[in-house]
């Protein structure tokens, strides 16, 4: 299940790669629909082959997303509004991406053997996803503008700079557990796999620079911050540690300057790095989305208490806000938000203190602010796998 769980999590990513590879392979719904088909078979094999039953957290999630799904089918009466397209579909991703996937990750909170397996795929994925990164961002007729998974031509700037924040976050975590018991003689006692991890990372960077996704550099700079702390946090802080670390930080920026010098001057005309300083000198241009997050901030003034309903964006705006909170609003309004809310800070307190315990464990809460970061940035709250995945997983599993 440790290959299915990286399915699971970047589905969106490993079609959309599948699409720049071989166009018109395998596309993101076809993808999708196999992934939740063997979600499905390996919830079924954990339950009656080995004859597990279901523990309270993994009860309560099933109770939780079919009660979800009921209500989301239920919007259109509720509103006697028609069902559209973007409703339908991404109905469709909450039933058979989402909850199969978080009763997948509820499960394997129970079992170490299968978690081992996930931590220690995770530098062949972070090699994988940076290949593709890079690939991607020096193929001008890949890069498209807007949606992941809608376009023909796969990868796109938004879909490859969080590809590369991605790989980035993988990579680091392999960097940071490289000398522990689960990783393979290969990865605790080799320069080479240490040296392509390093690359990778550098190369993830570049790709970011290039691709010029602003919600992608943010989850980025989260995501290393986060790793950062979780490194600083293994061993008790020496003199020595100090001045290694200030030296390692005045090489990681020297080499950061170094990269965006580098893709300034390279001449790439599909570079996105004048939107990222863009980002950075707080001069962002409007997109369209502002206009969006007033017409969600006007929904919700309307309902304010239970909200339009899940899905209800789509009937009452006809677009969501790529906002997790002003979205949740909306649909499920001040009691279904706090809710959602109350839900996520304490997973994020429960994982936190997982990777206190274990800084091997800080890997379920990279998967967290992944969905997290892009749920704030791009998307439809409720289709953002990494964040309910994480969310179930660190719930379920058991205090030690």
């Amino acid at each position: 299940m440790a290959w299915l769980t990286y399915l699971q999590l970047f589905t969106a990513y490993w079609s959309s790669a599948a699409l720049t590879l071989w166009p018109g392979s395998l596309g993101y719904r076809q993808l999708a629909l196999i992934v939740g088909a063997l979600s499905g078979v390996a919830i079924g094999l954990r339950l009656l082959v080995r004859r597990r039953r279901l523990r309270g957290a993994t009860f309560a999630f099933l109770c939780l997303y079919l009660t979800a799904i009921l209500l989301y089918l239920a919007t259109p009466l509720r509103l006697g509004a028609r069902a559209n397209a973007r409703y339908r579909g991404f109905g469709l991703a909450l039933a058979g991406q989402v909850a199969p996937a978080s009763l997948c990750a509820s499960l394997i909170a129970h079992d170490a053997k299968i978690q081992r397996r996930i931590k220690r795929r995770a530098p062949c994925v972070a090699l994988i996803f940076s290949a593709l990164a890079v690939w991607a961002v020096l193929r001008p007729t890949a890069m498209t503008t807007g949606g992941f998974t809608d376009n023909a031509s796969g990868l796109n700037y938004q879909a490859d700079a969080y590809l590369a924040a991605y790989a980035a976050m993988l990579a680091e975590y392999a960097l940071l557990t490289r000398r522990m018991r689960f990783r393979g003689r290969w990865m605790r006692r080799g320069l080479l796999p240490r040296l392509a991890m390093v690359a990778a990372l550098l190369a993830d960077f570049a790709a970011l620079l290039i691709a010029g996704g602003r919600g992608g550099f943010v989850t980025f700079v989260a995501l290393s911050l986060y790793l950062a702390h979780v490194k600083i946090r293994m061993r008790p802080m020496t003199k020595r540690r100090l001045l290694n670390g200030l030296l390692l930080g005045g090489i990681i920026a020297l080499t950061a300057a170094g990269c965006a010098w580098a893709v300034m001057r390279s001449g790439i005309e599909t570079s996105g790095l004048p939107r990222i300083l863009e980002l950075l000198s707080g001069g962002v241009r409007d997109d369209g989305r502002a206009e969006l997050r007033r017409a969600a901030l006007r929904a919700f003034a309307d309902r304010p208490c239970l909200g339009h309903g899940l899905g209800g964006v789509f009937l009452t705006l006809g677009q969501y806000a790529h906002n997790l909170f002003l979205d949740a609003m909306v649909e499920t309004g001040i009691v279904g938000t706090l809710a959602l809310t109350l839900m996520l800070l304490r997973a994020l307190r429960r994982g936190l203190r997982l990777a206190r315990r274990d800084a091997s464990e800080s890997l379920w809460v990279c998967f967290l602010l992944c969905g997290l970061s892009m749920s704030m940035f791009s998307g439809y709250y409720l289709s953002h796998v990494p964040l309910y995945w994480g969310m179930a997983f660190i719930l379920s599993k058991k205090r030690t």
